[in-house]
């Protein structure tokens, strides 16, 4: 891995080897690698976020594919057949379509805080149009997700047979 500092256009030619990371840092932990790119490019990084849920949340998905290409290690042909069922890819993407509308992608990028405070409490829905809060974008995928559901099941009962 190379770290390299910020540079301008006049800047005199660099060697890259001069900014490799060691391996045996990469080993050591965050805290060794944020002193590291410290120490190389001097560009100091600080750490905002618990990383604990992003770990659980990485594992538990570690864990799903896991069980999958464990499942299709012994049965591909059920595997495939599985993979191709309509219901996972409606679960699939509707979990996209959440992700999309709710505007976490927005949240994350720009660490928007949860709720907003305002002088008669918490506030949920942002009052300007380029802010916004997160259980804002949580409340608006999921009413989002609930209308699709709805013209979903109206669909759905249209084409059901009431009589044998």
């Amino acid at each position: 891995v190379y770290v390299l500092p910020p540079t301008q256009t006049k800047s005199p030619k660099m060697k890259i080897g001069d900014f490799e990371v060691e391996a045996k840092v990469l080993l050591d932990g965050t805290k060794s690698i944020l002193d590291e790119i410290e120490s190389i490019s001097g560009i100091k990084i600080d750490v905002m976020v618990d990383p604990v849920p992003c770990i659980l949340a990485l594992c538990l998905v570690s864990l799903l594919v896991a069980l999958f290409v464990s499942n299709a290690s012994y049965d591909v042909y059920g595997a495939l057949l599985w993979y191709q069922s309509p219901r996972l890819w409606v679960l699939v993407s509707a979990v996209c379509f959440a992700v999309g509308v709710s505007g976490s992608i927005f949240c994350v990028i720009r660490a928007a805080p949860p709720l907003g405070h305002g002088r008669q409490g918490a506030v949920v829905f942002a009052g300007q149009g380029r802010d916004q809060y997160l259980v804002e974008g949580l409340v608006v995928a999921a009413w989002t997700l609930g209308v699709g559901l709805s013209l979903f099941l109206m669909l759905a009962a249209t084409r059901m047979k009431r009589f044998p």
